[in-house]
């Protein structure tokens, strides 16, 4: 079964990185749809206890997605359990990994998104993951595994369709938004760096992006 891609819609949003109660304060006044947590090695790395104590201050209609790259099983159902709600595999977790997590898990309450990475092209048209709510496109980085604020060329996705929905990542910003949409039309788009001033979550940045995403008018995008 394909995913309609004609009928475009506003995307949700994602602001990914979240790291501390300031964070959750701007998230909280301009209402993304989704709140990343970052439990891979990164510079936005936050760990179990820090998630568990920021989770309930965030408003409920925002989800928390925790971010994890070839990490344990046993420690996403650890992050499941302090509250996440999505689980963003952002490695080169395999399908035999994917589903032997989504047996551990056994809740469809929580849902799994997976990366691929884009360096020149899709190495191929047939779907690439079974079993996941989500299928992110992130630039391809050799030395990470993402949060690096590098675009693609969006054109690779232009007409594809997939079973699970698209969420773009890689180098989004407020001036590139209406174009990265009108090509790909995603499903949510996921955004850190362009919204963060010297590392940190920048609340007039979050909030021109919010306004900007939900602002578009995708009926004249040509």
């Amino acid at each position: 079964m394909e995913r309609m891609r004609k009928m475009k819609t506003i995307p949700k949003v994602k602001i990914c990185g979240i790291r501390s109660m300031n964070d959750i304060e701007i998230l909280n006044e301009y209402r993304p749809d989704y709140c990343g947590f970052v439990f891979a090695e990164s510079k936005r790395k936050v760990g179990l206890t820090e998630v568990k104590e920021l989770i309930p201050y965030l408003q409920k209609e925002i989800l928390p997605v925790g971010v994890f790259v070839d990490q344990e099983i046993t420690f996403i159902m650890k992050a499941i359990e302090a509250g996440i709600k999505v689980v963003q595999l952002h490695g080169d977790e395999d399908q035999q990994f994917i589903n032997e997590l989504k047996i551990k898990i056994n809740n469809n309450q929580i849902s799994i998104w997976k990366v691929i990475r884009i360096n020149k092209e899709i190495a191929s048209d047939r779907e690439p993951y079974l079993n996941i709510n989500g299928l992110i496109f992130d630039k391809y980085s050799a030395v990470a595994y993402g949060g690096t604020g590098v675009a693609f060329n969006w054109d690779i996705l232009s007409g594809k369709t997939f079973e699970a929905p698209i969420v773009l990542a890689g180098g989004l910003t407020a001036d590139n938004l209406k174009d990265a949409v009108r090509i790909v039309n995603p499903f949510c788009v996921d955004v850190s760096s362009s919204v963060e001033t010297h590392g940190y979550k920048d609340k007039e940045k979050v909030k021109v992006f919010v306004k900007k995403l939900k602002s578009l008018n995708l009926f004249n995008s040509q």
